[in-house]
């Protein structure tokens, strides 16, 4: 299926966040560890961040929630930017975005 990407233009602080989750090797072959950021795209200034050793949307809700703490904002209006990852895309997450009244944005 063919759909066209977003255009997002952010012309301040707080319009934009992108977000992902990383994939970090340890020494040990069998662990992993997961480091969560999120973006501002305007300032491109990391308005949240957390390393774990598990992919939770749990964990991601947690730092979105502080993130939006520290930045003494509600996410009304806020663009969430994201890839389709599992997380991203769990009923948790979808959930908290729309109780938070962000826009969803998908690449």
């Amino acid at each position: 299926m063919n759909r066209e990407k977003p255009q997002l233009v952010a012309t301040g602080h707080n319009q934009v966040w992108s977000w992902d989750v990383s994939q970090i090797k340890s020494e040990c072959r069998s662990v992993r560890f997961y480091l969560y950021v999120i973006v501002d795209i305007w300032s491109r200034l990391v308005v949240g961040w957390v390393l774990e050793d598990h992919e939770k949307s749990e964990h991601a809700i947690i730092m979105w929630k502080k993130a939006l703490e520290d930045q003494f904002i509600t996410g009304k209006g806020l663009t969430n930017h994201k890839d389709n990852g599992a997380i991203m895309t769990s009923h948790e997450m979808i959930k908290f975005v729309r109780d938070a009244q962000m826009v969803d944005s998908y690449f």
